[in-house]
């Protein structure tokens, strides 16, 4: 009911002045390593690998998965239902999906099934997402997917770009708004079609670089944002 009113109001203005949003970069860092085995930047890649192995002993994840993070809501709007619909797809091409958040009716059915009959392909963290163990996760994973129908901000994929893991986003709102085909995979036709794609930049590893290297160096810090605050309340 809030978010149906959030919606109903800001249709309701006719001077509207979008924002977007920041992120903590000094604590989403790879540079600085924090709660991470080995520090790794857009230029030094190397030690992304040591935290994938991190991540994949915390959580029992096979090392030679191709590691897609799904973070936060797991619903409709956030898309999620969309993504276990590949599930199939992405166990064929060798892929693991970690899914991280609460969820409840059809989504949470499917969910707690595939955790179970896909325990190779699939891992469902059902609770809130903690800011420890997502940095694990964020730093670890090659692919972060928010495929959502709706996006206000989009804050997860920000993250996981700092770390060079490669977000797979749909075209809406906040996602629309930080993400171009340059540093992100973006999802044209459907979630299917960009999969493919990413695995296609998986499996090239100076394709991925590349992106990685786009990714990390997207700058999603306050010390931009809020420069376009202090311009809006200037503003005439």
């Amino acid at each position: 009911r809030r978010r149906d009113y959030f919606v109903g109001a800001l249709s309701n203005l006719k001077n509207f002045s979008p924002v977007k949003n920041g992120i903590a970069t000094p604590v989403y860092a790879p540079e600085s390593g924090l709660m991470l085995p080995t520090r790794f930047s857009a230029t030094n890649q190397s030690g992304k690998a040591s935290c994938k192995k991190v991540m994949c002993r915390q959580f029992g994840i096979p090392t030679d998965k191709t590691v897609f993070i799904v973070l936060g809501g797991l619903n409709e709007i956030k898309g999620t239902d969309l993504v276990i619909e590949q599930i199939q797809k992405i166990k064929e091409n060798n892929g693991f999906v970690v899914f991280n958040g609460r969820a409840s009716g059809t989504v949470a059915e499917q969910l707690k099934h595939l955790a179970q009959a896909e325990k190779n392909s699939v891992l469902w963290i059902n609770e809130k997402i903690n800011p420890l163990k997502a940095i694990y996760l964020l730093s670890g994973a090659d692919f972060c997917i928010m495929p959502s129908r709706e996006e206000f901000i989009g804050l997860v994929p920000m993250q996981a770009s700092r770390y060079g893991t490669i977000p797979i986003v749909s075209q809406v709102g906040g996602l629309a708004d930080n993400f171009t085909a340059d540093n992100a995979i973006l999802i044209e036709t459907d979630l299917g079609e960009a999969l493919d794609r990413a695995f296609t930049i998986y499996q090239n590893k100076e394709l991925l670089a590349q992106y990685r290297k786009a990714a990390m160096e997207q700058d999603f810090s306050w010390k931009n944002r809020k420069q376009e605050y202090t311009n809006l309340y200037d503003a005439d």
